[in-house]
């Protein structure tokens, strides 16, 4: 009785790898060549044997064992590790040549001994964690497959990013444009603001991921704002930042007149907890929605606060008025205070400042008596 068996080869199965050819390329490439297009040797032959450090069982004890090991690309022999080979004599004449053309050595996939050899030697980039000693780098291995999986995951992000531009409102796209740096992007029409957050996330994708995402841009865009809308200004010096609600009041000085307010502010804010309040209370304020001044908009309600009864009653009675979106006092000698934008912004600044809420109350007084 007998049975047939596949012969010993000392092969492991084929694998996908053993039908498609493996470039490596050389590390260090000429910047600027002696001649054209010559940015590597036109040859470098690369050692056959190298000594590395691993761990490995040994198949004649079947132990364990730790230390300095001989790899060698010999043509025919069923393994690179010396200990394994047919010989540890064997002559260099039977060594396999390994060559740089151009820079360039092409591996078909068949060639496992060679493959294995320059996957574990110590020129190899990828075993830079445990090159031996006095070993350069010289060569790294072209992975296409990451390649295409780093092009096709970047392919997603823009797709993905460009699919947020499109849905933006349009003051979804202007702040992206104010805190981008868009140059004069007041002036843009939507289609003008989306067509560049489009480009800029084309030349860049994770780049503009992480900005977008960041919590940086999103507390800067605030800033902007609250400069746009001149809750804050910077002094006429340029050595101060000014909060201008309820009268003129320094937030911080800056370092130098060329310093840039914006960045600085949207720093400061993170390391400084009073400037991180008056942001908040800012960012608050400019969300709230401004209050109208029509007629019925005037009318107290049993809903409103103390506060917002004293807003309605002093337009109504003229103590202050509306200069476009701004509220103002009547009395030119108190123009320069700014009462905020909206009905929100007024109680807010009459819950932090008591002697201003009572002179409205008196100049109200004064007004319904006389």
């Amino acid at each position: 009785m007998y049975t047939l068996e596949k012969p010993k080869t000392g092969y492991e199965p084929a694998t996908h790898d053993d039908f498609k050819n493996h470039v490596y390329f050389l590390t260090n490439r000429a910047v600027n060549p002696t001649l054209e297009d010559c940015y590597y040797p036109k040859n470098k032959i690369l050692p056959s044997e190298d000594i590395v450090y691993m761990s490995w069982i040994d198949k004649k004890t079947n132990e364990k064992r730790t230390g300095n090991r001989t790899i060698r690309y010999i043509p025919g022999e069923t393994s690179v590790f010396a200990d394994e080979q047919s010989s540890i004599d064997i002559p260099r004449n039977r060594f396999g040549q390994i060559i740089f053309v151009d820079g360039m050595l092409v591996v078909d996939g068949r060639d496992k001994l060679k493959r294995q050899y320059l996957d574990l030697c110590n020129w190899n980039r990828s075993n830079s964690e445990f090159r031996m000693p006095g070993k350069p780098e010289i060569f790294f291995k072209e992975d296409k497959e990451r390649k295409s999986e780093n092009i096709i995951d970047t392919k997603k992000k823009i797709y993905e990013l460009q699919g947020k531009v499109f849905e933006c409102t349009e003051s979804e796209l202007q702040a992206y444009c104010m805190t981008f740096d868009v140059r004069n992007y007041q002036a843009l029409n939507v289609n003008e603001m989306r067509t560049i957050l489009l480009d800029m996330i084309q030349m860049d994708p994770n780049r503009f991921e992480k900005e977008m995402n960041s919590d940086e841009r999103k507390r800067k865009y605030w800033v902007m704002k609250a400069f746009e809308e001149q809750y804050l200004q910077v002094s006429a010096d340029r050595a101060k930042i000014e909060y201008t609600l309820g009268g003129i009041q320094t937030v911080c000085e800056v370092p130098s007149i060329n310093t840039n307010h914006v960045e600085y502010l949207t720093d400061l804010s993170f390391r400084s907890p009073e400037t991180n309040e008056l942001i908040e209370k800012l960012i608050k304020l400019m969300k709230t929605p401004s209050f109208t001044t029509n007629r019925s908009g005037l009318d107290v309600t049993s809903n409103d606060s103390e506060n917002e009864i004293l807003y309605k009653e002093a337009l109504k009675h003229k103590v202050l008025y509306k200069a476009g979106p701004w509220t103002r006092f009547s009395d030119k000698s108190l123009n320069d205070i700014n009462l905020g934008k909206s009905m929100a912004e007024f109680c807010e600044l009459i819950d932090n400042d008591l002697d201003l809420g009572q002179k409205i109350k008196m100049m109200l007084s004064e007004i319904k008596e006389g």
